[in-house]
Order: C-alpha cells, then sequence, then structure tokens
C-alpha cells in the first residue's frame, strides 16, 4: 500500500493490536493506571494543585514523579512483552545521562542542574517504558485521547473569558513559592490561556498532539475538518504560534485522499522539512546574526520566530565558548532552565529549539539522537498499522514543534514522544501488519 498514513479505523487514535491486547497482564494493568494517574494529573494540574493546596497538602503532587520513576524501572529490570528493542535503548539513554551528570561538574555546572535535567528527561523514558500499555488497553487510549483533546479545548475556550481561582495562585514548596497556574501575556497584552493545565504550552501540546493522533485516524471528512478547526483555534488562543503552524501542516495530511502516493509524500516531506528547518536554522541565525531590525520589522504572526532567530538562538550558540562545546555540549544541565541552578543568570537563553537543546546537553551525542528520531519517523511513514500511523503523526508534530521550543520543558508532550517513539521502534513486521 502506498498511503504514508492510512485509516483503518473511524477515529481510533491508537488502534488494538490482538496479540498484545488479548490478556494483559496485572503489570500492564498497573502501568496503564500509572501512566493514566500521571497524565490525568497534567491534563488538570491548574485545579488539582488548588484543591491540594486548600487541603495543606500541596506537595502532593509530586508522588506522581514515583510512578515515571517506577515504571521506567520496570522497562529497566524487568522482561516485558514487546520491549526488547525499547529496553535496550532505555539502558543506553540511561547511561548516557548518567556519565554526562558526573562530566558536567567539569565544565563548570552545578551538580543539581544535571539532576535537574535528568528530571526533564525523565518523562520522555517514562512515555517510552509506558508505551506497551497503549498496546494492551487501546480501546482505553482511544476514549482517553478523545476526551484529553475536547476537555482540553473546552478549558481554553472557558479561560478566554473566566479566569480561573486558580490562576496566579501559588503555594510553598521545597522550591520556594510555586505557581498553580502560570500567569503571562505576550506582546500588545494578549494572556497565554492555560486552560485547566498548568501552563499554556501544556495545554496547548495536548491540544496539538492528540489532535493529529484523532485526525489521522478518521475516515469522516468533515469530522476531521471540525477537529482541525477546534484544534487550531484552541492552540491559536494559547498563542503558541509555532505549534499552531505545525499542526496545521501535519492535520493537512488527513485530508489528502486515503491510500494514495501523495499522502505518502506529504508525510515524508512534512517530517523532512520539519527536521531540516530544525536542525539548520539555529545554525545559519547565529552565523547570519540578524541582529534587532529584523525581529522589529518581522509581522505579527512571525514575531515570536523572529524573536528565536534574531535573539534566542545565536544567544545560545554563543555560549559554546570553546571548541569543544560544539563536541560535548556545554554539560548535562548546562543549558536551558537547569543551568540556572549554575548561577547563569547573566547568559542564560530559553534555547527554544529541540535539536539546540540535545546538542547543548550532550554535544555531538546529541546531534546523533535528533538525526536518529528523524530516520526512524522517515523510514515507518509508509505502513499499514493504524497504531503507527498516529505515532507518526505525534512524532512529526514533535519535530515541527521543536523547531520553536525544547519540548522537554512541557510536561505533556515528551510523555507521548517517548509513547511515539516506543510504538515506531517495533520491529519492521508490526508496523507491516494491518490492526
Amino acid at each position: 500500500m502506498s498511503s504514508a498514513i492510512p485509516i483503518r479505523t473511524s477515529y481510533t487514535a491508537f488502534p488494538p493490536n490482538s496479540k498484545a491486547a488479548a490478556s494483559p497482564s496485572q503489570l500492564d494493568k498497573l502501568i496503564f493506571l500509572g501512566l493514566a494517574i500521571y497524565i490525568t494529573t497534567v491534563a488538570f494540574e491548574g485545579p488539582v494543585r488548588f484543591v491540594l493546596s486548600y487541603l495543606k497538602i500541596a506537595t502532593l503532587l509530586y508522588a506522581r514523579d514515583l510512578i515515571s520513576a517506577s515504571i521506567i524501572l520496570t522497562g529497566l529490570l524487568l522482561k516485558r512483552t514487546n520491549f526488547e528493542r525499547q529496553k535496550t535503548q532505555l539502558q543506553l539513554l540511561i547511561y548516557l545521562m548518567i556519565t554526562t551528570l558526573f562530566a558536567t561538574i567539569f565544565l563548570g555546572n552545578a551538580f543539581f542542574s544535571g539532576l535537574f535535567a535528568i528530571k526533564i528527561f525523565a518523562t520522555f523514558l517514562f512515555g517510552l517504558s509506558a508505551y506497551t500499555s497503549i498496546l494492551a488497553y487501546p480501546k482505553h487510549f482511544k476514549y482517553a485521547t478523545v476526551s484529553l483533546f475536547f476537555i482540553t479545548a473546552a478549558g481554553v475556550l472557558v479561560n478566554k473569558f473566566y479566569i480561573y481561582p486558580w490562576e496566579g495562585a501559588s503555594f510553598e514548596s521545597a522550591f520556594g513559592a510555586t505557581d498553580m497556574s502560570r500567569v503571562w501575556w505576550v506582546a500588545g497584552g494578549e494572556r497565554r490561556l492555560a486552560g485547566l493545565t498548568r501552563a499554556s504550552p501544556v495545554a496547548a501540546g495536548i491540544l496539538g498532539l492528540t489532535g493529529v493522533a484523532m485526525l489521522i485516524t478518521m475516515k469522516n471528512y468533515w469530522l476531521r475538518l471540525c477537529v482541525m478547526f477546534i484544534g487550531a483555534a484552541g492552540i491559536y488562543l494559547t498563542t503558541s504560534k509555532g505549534l499552531v503552524l505545525a499542526y496545521t501542516g501535519v492535520a493537512s495530511i488527513s485530508l489528502l485522499p486515503i491510500g494514495s502516493s501523495l499522502r505518502s509524500l506529504a508525510g515524508k516531506s512534512l517530517a523532512t522539512t520539519f527536521f531540516l528547518v530544525g536542525l539548520l536554522a539555529p545554525l545559519i541565525s547565529w552565523v547570519v546574526n540578524p541582529g534587532f531590525g529584523f525581529f522589529r520589522s518581522s509581522p505579527y504572526l512571525l514575531s515570536s520566530f523572529a524573536d528565536r532567530i534574531a535573539n534566542t538562538w545565536p544567544a545560545t550558540l554563543n555560549n559554546f565558548k570553546h571548541w569543544y562545546n560544539w563536541l560535548i555540549g556545554e554539560g548535562l544541565g548546562g543549558v536551558g532552565l537547569p543551568s540556572l541552578f549554575s548561577g547563569r543568570t547573566n547568559n542564560y537563553t530559553v534555547v527554544d529549539n529541540l535539536h539546540l537543546f540535545l546538542m547543548g546537553n550532550f554535544g555531538l551525542i546529541g546531534t546523533t539522537l535528533f538525526v536518529f528520531f528523524y530516520i526512524r519517523v522517515f523510514k515507518h511513514a509508509q505502513n499499514r498499522r493504524g497504531v503507527s500511523n498516529s505515532a507518526f503523526t505525534v512524532a512529526v508534530m514533535g519535530l515541527g514543534y521543536g523547531i520553536v521550543t525544547n519540548i522537554a520543558d512541557d510536561a505533556f508532550s515528551p510523555i507521548a514522544m517517548g509513547l511515539a517513539w516506543g510504538l515506531l521502534s517495533q520491529p519492521e513486521e508490526a508496523h507491516a501488519t494491518p490492526d
């Protein structure tokens, strides 16, 4: 079949794998339950923090990290069905983080910066370790995907006209005063709406990733258009303009004729375009260094992207002050938010690019991981299996949104990317067999 993303079901976000879904083990049930609890607390983090703070147990929310750590450990220590390849990948990634954690001290970073970076990357490892629950409970994931999409969209829409009681509130934690929900604005005074989540990028990530996972398995043309509009409108209200463009591009693939070679070509072309822009744009901006005038002359819709070209990306690469930084980066926790714990307040940048974030933490190994991720996505663009199609679109969304963000700072998107990676890492025959 020539279709890059063929459709097998009406609107199944994660269609079933009959062998894996026949009889879930007790471990499968526990992993599914843990993943469900974790994602629920992320999708409803605003009200969850508000209620827990009212009950004087706000720090209880951090117990969810024990869930992710436990599921990662099952992937490392236990023999699990459909997890042979993923276990090897998980072991290599954890080994990489542990070695770079100790090496980062020699680059002038605080040990806690490395630990904080591990916590950020652990959300991806969590998704990778939990991916088998999709195979064990396909229908549950279908309903969860649909529910997350529409509840998040409704939460953002209501937030446009109503300020939730947890917005702007905070509670005391081990890190000091911690926001229940982040309140911030873009230029011009427009609020970045978080809906029921804690921050607008999380809401945008949920809408974008669950939206394309649903769209690619829908047969009804008008229903696809409806979901496309709701997703784009919801993401726009969060003011995540880069994700709006990525979502529109990926979602448009679902409008192409089912079973056509055009759909296959479009999927691969979009993945390649996102990969090349994400890889090369920051490097070109650093070489050209267009300056503030370029940012001022850019149209409003592209202002955030222009800011990254003129300021963020060149500033990030300017911190590569030694030749060896191009080989080994700035060490684990040396870029982005973790670097603040090393006292890097004067030359701190948010990075805002997935490749730069990986390169800053792991050097050329980070670049290799980024390239390998693209190859994995491109390799499985053409398949007959519905669950692979959803994983493919989620991964392409990651490449697209990763042009203008680290992704790792978002509490939901890295989990979804880990789930997609786990699915796409299955043997070739798994993708060649329709559900």
